[in-house]
């Protein structure tokens, strides 16, 4: 008879001998309702776990801890096959409903939501940050005509004042000359 307090799940056999399978089957052996959960069982950080899943190598200690810590057969845990428990002398229970306490199978939905909420901020920031990076662009765009327009005109002054220093030379030069014929 199902306890109240606990949540049959229909689990199909795990005959998945990957790397990932591997890793499923030591987050349902250990009742880890993420890796995170999994990490902290085997004593190790979620970076391990996040390293070791990525390089698609599961170390073997790991198995071996899961199956003396919880009872579980090193044959399910490494290729699926046979009894997941080692006290299951037949192999009938390979596709036996194992049940999972409710506070562990919310645990694994809370993790599950925390993901998809992280995944979903991150999603957000990337688009506000590619939105500001649109936004700075067209700035400095707007920047890098004005500073030109600014170096245009600065030619144009540049141009200007040395007119004005020859006239005013041209000037200066008449104005002696003139003094200079006067005082002869």
């Amino acid at each position: 008879m199902l306890n109240t307090f606990e949540l049959v799940l229909e689990v199909r056999p795990m005959k998945d001998q990957s790397e990932q399978g591997v890793l499923d089957r030591l987050l349902l052996a250990s009742n880890s309702s993420s890796e995170a959960a999994l990490a902290a069982r085997l004593g190790i950080t979620s970076q391990a776990v996040y390293n070791a899943k990525n390089k698609g190598q599961i170390p073997t200690n790991w198995v071996f801890d899961i199956a003396k810590t919880f009872g579980v057969s090193t044959d399910w845990l490494f290729w699926g096959t046979g009894p997941m428990r080692r006290s299951d002398e037949t192999g009938e229970t390979q596709n036996a409903v194992p049940k999972i306490g409710i506070a562990a199978f919310m645990e694994r939905e809370a993790e599950t939501k925390k993901d998809e909420v992280i995944n979903k901020l991150i999603t957000s920031y990337i688009e506000v940050t590619q939105s500001e990076i649109a936004t700075l662009k067209s700035q400095l765009q707007k920047e890098v005509i004005a500073n030109a327009e600014l170096s245009v005109k600065n030619a144009e002054l540049s141009v200007e004042n040395a007119e004005l220093k020859q006239r005013l030379s041209l000037s200066l030069s008449a104005t002696d000359k003139s003094a200079h014929n006067g005082a002869a």
